[in-house]
């Protein structure tokens, strides 16, 4: 679904129909150059070196955690407006390092509007690739 949003009627178990929204909240409604990084991962799964330099150099606590505090200040006013126009019921993150900031939003829309943006919303973590070990900073 990159770059894409797009909208759909889904039966529900319960014979109603959902909309159900697809939506890559990092390529279309955060600023450049945060709404590439999506378009690097397949650069990266391709180069095994740059991935394993990824993959490794984020695992400290002392470097994932300024940087995801760091992507937060220019990226949570764009993914905070995202919410507010969708107002997800759930949300499906397909990589775990992708979800950290959006989370982090929803944590803060919540101090401020505890009654407009609930935190209960659900947050699901797909995983697309085999792992074997889970990095630190997916947890």
């Amino acid at each position: 679904m990159e770059g894409q949003s797009t909208a759909t009627s889904q039966p529900g178990p319960d014979g109603d129909y959902w909309l159900v929204d697809y939506v890559d909240i990092w390529s279309n409604h955060t600023p450049y150059p945060f709404n590439q990084l999506p378009k690097t991962y397949s650069f990266m799964v391709r180069n095994s070196l740059m991935w394993r330099i990824g993959y490794y150099g984020q695992q400290p606590r002392f470097i994932h955690v300024p940087t995801q505090t760091v992507s937060s200040l220019f990226v949570s006013k764009q993914v905070g407006e995202a919410f507010q126009h969708y107002q997800p019921d759930l949300v499906v993150s397909v990589h775990p390092l992708m979800q950290l900031v959006p989370l982090r939003v929803l944590r803060q829309q919540e101090s401020r509007q505890p009654r407009h943006v609930p935190l209960w919303i659900r947050q699901v973590w797909a995983s697309l690739d085999a792992v074997v070990r889970q990095q630190r900073t997916w947890l």
